[in-house]
């Protein structure tokens, strides 16, 4: 059986920095596009859920900041959930999530406009106030629980409370929108290291944060392309402490191992680290591989003064390396597809072995 050792200590790590993820400011050239980001999240355009926003707004100078958007009509729903609203999508890039901790804007209402003011993230309902008639509202509200996001949509609502009169047939009138909180990586890998030691293999990986992440799969391959699983570790789900893994491969493949983690999410979303190598077990004094390649091969041996040569199906000497040491790794990715001959040479040995690039 494969044995696996999770060591956690707990050094807080604040790479979870609090950001504005996105604004809106309405500015009278691209009033409804947002005006700044987070550069590893999308944001929507600003559009209403039903009906057309009016842009480039400056009369009455109800904000510091103008032009400001409004709408004038259909502010009559009398309860949160089926109020019209303004809203935006905003869509972290692949790979990262964000969390949302506080939205802030700045609202106005006429006499006949909505008795109330609010903000949702999809469905979820978040915060109301109530909206006197001529008031500037400034809303500045922490958010909770609204973490680990891959989409959210934010709605900010006008509708009918009954805290004064209106018709509901009035002006909402909208400017400075800042949403903010952080954006990470589900899983930052901050290490991970393998090597070869008496008859088993070590991998050792830690991560500085961890968000829904589920678990890890421990992946081998003899060829550096077609992996297998050969374990499973607990994810620590969040986490901003790093937290160290170490994984026994009690059967590690006779010559060169490679390994990668695969993490996944609890929602099924996944990512690959970066692959690492290992020489394991008696060898001859030259191995290469892969046999089949897209680009990359490496030269596995003790010696410590030898060339290589690489040889078409022609004949014809295509590179030479000269003065080589140790392990190297080569590439090959500027030669055509077809049949290799890689020729590893020394005082004491000469090896050729078949490779074929594709």
């Amino acid at each position: 059986m494969r044995k696996f050792y999770a060591l956690i200590y707990f050094i807080f790590v604040s790479n979870l920095l609090v950001c504005q993820i996105a604004t809106f400011e309405f500015p009278a050239s691209s009033s409804l596009i947002v005006t700044s980001k987070d550069v590893n999240v999308s944001v929507s355009d600003m559009v209403l859920s039903s009906g057309t926003i009016e842009t480039n707004i400056t009369t009455g100078n109800y904000f510091p900041n103008e032009p400001y958007i409004q709408e004038g009509t259909g502010w009559i729903a009398t309860d949160q959930t089926s109020a019209k609203s303004f809203q935006f999508t905003i869509t972290a890039n692949s790979g990262y999530t964000f969390s949302i901790t506080n939205i802030s804007f700045r609202s106005y209402a006429t006499a006949a406009g909505p008795s109330a003011f609010g903000f949702a993230i999809g469905s979820t309902n978040l915060y109301q106030i109530n909206a006197p008639d001529g008031s500037l509202i400034v809303v500045n509200q922490a958010v909770s629980g609204q973490t680990g996001l891959t989409s959210a949509t934010i709605k900010i609502q006008g509708w009918l409370n009954g805290s004064r009169s209106s018709s509901g047939g009035g002006d909402f009138r909208l400017d400075d929108i800042i949403i903010t909180g952080s954006v990470a990586l589900p899983v930052e890998l901050i290490s991970f290291i393998a090597h070869s030691k008496s008859k088993v293999t070590n991998l050792f990986f830690s991560t500085a944060s961890e968000t829904n992440n589920d678990y890890f799969n421990i992946e081998r391959s003899a060829d550096g392309r077609d992996f297998s699983i050969i374990g499973e570790i607990d994810g620590a789900g969040n986490s901003t402490s790093e937290i160290s893994y170490e994984f026994i491969d009690e059967s590690p493949l006779p010559g060169i191992n490679y390994y990668r983690i695969k993490q996944t999410d609890f929602d099924g979303q996944n990512s690959y680290s970066d692959i690492r190598s290992v020489r394991f077990g008696s060898l001859s004094a030259i191995q290469v591989s892969p046999g089949t390649t897209e680009g990359m091969l490496t030269i596995a041996t003790t010696l410590e003064n030898y060339s290589v040569t690489i040889i078409n199906a022609a004949g014809q000497m295509m590179k030479k390396y000269s003065s080589l040491s140790l392990d190297q790794t080569m590439d090959i990715e500027d030669l055509h597809s077809g049949l290799y001959f890689i020729r590893v040479s020394s005082s004491s040995d000469v090896e050729t072995t078949r490779v074929i690039k594709i």
